[in-house]
């Protein structure tokens, strides 16, 4: 169920130039949103959003340290206070990067989600991303009933900022899958984009740890999922939501059967040891009971990220620059 009247609306988005954030962005404006679009733009990616963004409210603005109050004359808190619902997404993703970084991975992940309940109106619906990583090592499905088992420094953090955002009733939080497809800010570190550019790319791919049980998403069902929750906020509001594509739910093994289908390569397995060794497989029916159902499968990210990987560029260069931007490191 959507709105009539959407264009009454003011979202703002943190973490806007974001690789959730700039698909997001687009698909709001297009929806008839008013969006006031917030990022610090710390992997330089000014150039490789614009279009994304163009037609956004944009600010410059780092949600951490003293910035947070003033940039230009203008303070987040003021953003915040115009908009009728807040999409919080700045967060280092992923055990490896928040372990590289510890103590910007806690004031990102957390202590900024803590400063932003100190100044939120009842009235004011906040939709969170949290992670799938939150329930560990599970050999049983997981609902959003189930123990969470956090094995990373990476997913306490959102389990710490999950349980401070449930403390106000409208507040909704949604434990996404791994994230794939085609973004303006596109990453190269997760695990999908990661395994079809090593298969496209580099002879012989080593895998490792290939029993370890995941589950994915595309990125605009995750965009989807997001506008669902802000277009029904009496039913969303206080709940958790597992978000992903159940149909595709398989091991690291699985997944490069699946890219199997489309590219040709060699597999060399190695005794290297995943970073995060959490394993699960997670349903995401409560959402589908709401009325929310994903549209992508893998295949059809597969199938959408070998043509973008085709256009990077071929001077050697050119080409590092990219995959630096793209790896976010």
């Amino acid at each position: 169920m959507y709105l009539e009247d959407k264009s009454k609306k003011t979202v703002l988005v943190a973490g806007a130039a974001g690789y959730i954030g700039s698909t997001l962005c687009q698909q709001l404006v297009d929806a008839g949103y008013k969006v006031i679009a917030v990022d610090n733009f710390y992997y330089n990616q000014a150039a490789f959003v614009y279009d994304a963004l163009k037609n956004t409210e944009f600010h410059r603005i780092d949600v951490t340290g003293p910035e947070v109050q003033v940039f230009n004359k203008c303070s987040l808190e003021d953003l915040v206070k115009r908009a009728d619902s807040i999409i919080w997404l700045p967060a280092l993703v992923g055990a490896p990067l928040c372990d590289k970084h510890p103590v910007r991975a806690k004031a990102v992940n957390l202590t900024s989600v803590e400063w932003l309940l100190t100044i939120l109106r009842d009235d004011q619906h906040l939709i969170m991303p949290c992670t799938n990583s939150m329930y560990g090592t599970n050999k049983d499905v997981c609902t959003e009933e189930s123990p969470i088992n956090p094995l990373s420094l990476y997913a306490q953090l959102k389990c710490d900022a999950e349980a401070a955002i449930l403390k106000r009733e409208k507040s909704t939080s949604l434990r996404l899958a791994t994230v794939y497809g085609v973004s303006p800010r596109h990453r190269l570190d997760l695990l999908v984009n990661f395994f079809v550019y090593q298969c496209m790319f580099v002879t012989p791919v080593t895998g490792y740890d290939l029993e370890l049980n995941r589950n994915y998403c595309h990125i605009k069902d995750i965009c989807s999922a997001m506008q669902f929750c802000l277009e029904n906020p009496d039913k969303t509001a206080g709940q958790i939501f597992n978000v992903g594509q159940d149909a595709d739910n398989c091991t690291k093994r699985g997944l490069l059967e699946k890219i199997g289908g489309h590219l040709t390569f060699s597999l060399e397995l190695t005794e290297g040891k995943d970073p995060d060794q959490r394993d699960y497989n997670v349903s995401s029916q409560k959402l589908y009971n709401l009325g929310w159902s994903p549209q992508y499968t893998l295949d059809e990210g597969i199938t959408e990220l070998i043509p973008f990987y085709r256009t990077l560029p071929t001077v050697k260069s050119e080409r590092e620059n990219v995959l630096k931007y793209m790896k976010n490191v």
